[in-house]
């Protein structure tokens, strides 16, 4: 015969159990809402190919301490207005063009273009190729990656691994990039991929965390 008092700690636990499903399920139904257009959409197999591939192994490479990093932020980068767009209408060339997205960047960061800059966030990994991670999003915080909150067009750096370079996945730590900054609009076919663009230098990663 079970005592009230274990009852109430598998009560408890069924509770815990149920909350984890339906962040979960919300955050899936979320991604599968968004439509083709949206660079985020990528998330959909990102799951199969994850787990058919192996661990890669990070490589820091040539250490970067001789060069000089401007600190950037995403308080910075999302300094300014900026007007989302509609996304489902962005595999219109007329639409885009009416977007204006260059023109709406604040002339501050529009100055940091081809910077060496050093940026911190979250990672959201994007796409594998062959067991290694190609490209990947850095957020400002950690609710697109755990709770699906979509993240606005000037909330995230889009990167993009060099071939030459290997790097872990590292969720749910705070990293550091190091890399130039690209400012303006970009595609990839029909996908804009972002404002703001990273060429990857390295990834450093908090030894206590990582």
């Amino acid at each position: 015969m079970k005592t009230p008092k274990t009852k109430n700690r598998r009560g408890a636990w069924l509770n815990v159990a149920m909350i984890s499903a339906v962040v979960v399920g919300l955050s899936l139904g979320v991604f599968q809402l968004l439509p083709e257009s949206h660079p985020m959409r990528a998330l959909r197999s990102i799951n199969e190919r994850t787990d058919q591939a192996p661990e890669p192994t990070s490589v820091q490479g040539a250490s970067l301490e001789t060069e000089t990093h401007q600190s950037l932020t995403f308080n910075m980068l999302t300094s300014y207005p900026f007007r989302e767009p509609n996304w489902a209408k962005m595999d219109d060339p007329t639409y885009i063009i009416s977007l204006k997205l260059d023109e709406q960047i604040s002339p501050e960061i529009q100055a940091m273009d081809g910077k060496k800059v050093e940026i911190q966030g979250f990672m959201l990994p994007l796409d594998m190729l062959d067991g290694n991670l190609r490209t990947f999003m850095l957020l400002k915080d950690q609710m697109a990656c755990c709770f699906g909150n979509i993240p606005r067009l000037n909330e995230w750096v889009y990167v993009r691994v060099p071939k030459k370079k290997q790097v872990s996945i590292h969720q749910d730590i705070v990293i550091t990039l190091l890399g130039t900054l690209r400012v303006g609009a970009k595609f990839e076919g029909e996908v804009l991929t972002g404002i703001y663009h990273l060429e990857l230098d390295e990834i450093q990663v908090d030894q206590k965390e990582g």
